[in-house]
């Protein structure tokens, strides 16, 4: 049975929501995707705001959110790779470190909680947010990047 707060469904709405960002993607509304990614993104910075002021941190809580958080950047590494093949092959090593350290992520929690876990640490968040800088930075000077 899902137990359900705003933080909670906040989470759950990224894993939920994201086919139509596949279909936005597919179907070439880009503009559409960009904001409709920019609004999902965002509720896994409002989902631990609203747990954490509001006191709703649960359980259920953490596991929505870390399930929703793999699949957003499984999905997000896919979007990048379709959009901007060239600016992705570009940056492997980045998205590489970011995969690696992922997989690191569920390896050490597996082995120290005997259960594997997203830990979500500095240095899990390390990868993700160099590989969206230099993602920006190589979009700079490109006159058809959207």
């Amino acid at each position: 049975m899902l137990k359900l707060n705003l933080p909670c469904a906040l989470s759950l709405s990224r894993l939920v929501l994201l086919p139509i960002l596949f279909w936005l993607v597919l179907a070439g509304h880009t503009w559409f995707f960009f904001a409709a990614y920019l609004v999902l993104g965002s509720t896994d910075f409002f989902d631990a705001l609203l747990a954490r002021r509001f006191n709703q941190v649960t359980p259920y809580g953490k596991i929505y959110d870390s399930v929703s958080d793999l699949f957003f950047y499984i999905a997000s590494a896919w979007f990048l790779w379709h959009l901007f093949p060239e600016v992705v092959t570009a940056n492997i090593v980045f998205l590489w470190g970011f995969f690696i350290l992922l997989g690191l992520s569920f390896a050490i929690s597996g082995y120290l909680f005997k259960k594997p876990v997203m830990m979500h640490t500095r240095l899990l968040r390390l990868p993700d947010s160099a590989g969206i800088f230099f993602f920006r930075l190589n979009l700079v000077g490109k006159n058809n990047a959207l």
